[in-house]
């Protein structure tokens, strides 16, 4: 998990999570009578660190069961060691097809849905999308047609660029222009197709500090889209956050966010109840990620009866099981069957979320405010 680096806050976040599921769990029997030890290295978000360090954790450390890593680009590599190890792999921030397709039989994605991967937050928001006429209720504002798409140019990214116009056919719209840019670049094509072609969706994805640079450059610009999607990155805390992200001006943006704070499903209200207590702030997603990873196993091991490897994946592959950020059913590929992410927007410096309604925090606000 990277502890330091540029996603050490959100590393930060997820082993928050570990350790809130780790204290309760061992608050009461541990998991079969067996206590955990939660032991977590710091990768600085760096893949030539992975194999080193699943490795330490297998052999130095003896560990049962392995979590993480934090993106798709170093779950190759984690599960390589998982399966030459014989270990399952709870992970986090992982969601690309490329791993699930390589035949590993030990990872288990809580966040990878089979059909669109990595790209089910993305196919989340174009559902919203495509409901226009059940939640409009301005008669002068259009239906969504056209759409721009932006990918980060790596494994993540990649897969996300292939997947997108599958789904954006599938609910009626038409992308006029996309491209793949390279990590700490801005995608300057595809800011000027927006200038120029006047969409009515700009969708992003890509890492936290990318997508604030976008918009940064979509502001200064004075570039307009009535729709503006930023994955998962603008449904973070920091998103409206001066220090770290775009202040005001990242309000009614829409992202995507796994867990809502309407959600009753396992142990979510502790969760929400416990984080506040210990930090003074509302958990987010990727808190509720961390904590859910080792819920999982918690609950397919009492479910199970058992901590053997194909008892717990027999459990995950056949039962629905209830866990704080979503239900679990785990396919033959380790992707989460039940998966169906929220569409979250800022809104007065809070992250909302606004769609499914049952889940909903508040109404979507659109479109979105000029921003200049």
């Amino acid at each position: 998990m990277p502890l330091s680096g540029r996603f050490a806050r959100e590393g930060e976040w997820i082993k928050r999570g570990f350790e809130l599921a780790v204290d309760k769990i061992n608050s009461g029997n541990g998991i079969l009578g067996r206590k955990l030890e939660l032991i977590v290295l710091d990768d600085r978000f760096k893949e030539e660190q992975v194999p080193l360090l699943y490795r330490k954790l297998v052999g130095e450390f003896r560990a049962d069961f392995l979590l993480g890593p934090f993106g798709s680009g170093l779950l190759m590599p984690a599960s390589r060691i998982a399966e030459e190890n014989d270990r399952l792999l709870f992970c986090t921030m992982s969601g690309a097809k490329v791993v699930h397709r390589q035949g590993f039989r030990n990872i288990i994605a809580t966040i990878t849905q089979p059909k669109y991967s990595a790209g089910v937050s993305a196919a989340s928001f174009l559902k919203f999308l495509s409901l226009f006429d059940t939640w409009n209720e301005d008669r002068y504002l259009k239906r969504p047609r056209t759409m721009v798409l932006v990918c980060i140019d790596n494994v993540y990214g990649r897969e996300i660029f292939e997947v997108i116009p599958e789904i954006a056919s599938e609910y009626g719209f038409v992308i006029t222009f996309r491209e793949l840019y390279k990590e700490n670049e801005l995608p300057r094509r595809g800011l000027r197709s927006v200038e120029m072609l006047k969409p009515d969706i700009f969708m992003q994805q890509g890492y936290f500090g990318d997508a604030v640079s976008v918009m940064k450059e979509f502001i200064s610009r004075q570039l307009y889209t009535t729709y503006m999607y930023n994955s998962g990155s603008a449904c973070l805390p920091d998103w409206v956050d001066r220090r770290h992200g775009l202040g005001e001006r990242g309000n009614y943006m829409y992202g995507s966010s796994y867990w809502s704070p309407r959600y009753v499903g396992g142990d979510a209200e502790y969760l929400r109840r416990t984080y506040q207590k210990r930090f003074g702030e509302e958990a987010n997603w990727e808190v509720a990620l961390g904590y859910s990873s080792i819920e999982l196993l918690a609950e397919a091991a009492k479910l199970s009866g058992s901590v053997d490897n194909d008892s717990i994946l027999r459990v995950l592959k056949t039962h629905k099981v209830e866990i704080a950020l979503t239900p679990v059913r785990i396919a033959e590929d380790g992707a989460n069957v039940l998966l169906d992410p929220c569409v979250a927007q800022p809104q007065k410096n809070r992250i909302e979320i606004v769609w499914p309604p049952h889940l909903a925090t508040a109404k979507a606000v659109r479109p979105i405010p000029k921003l200049h």
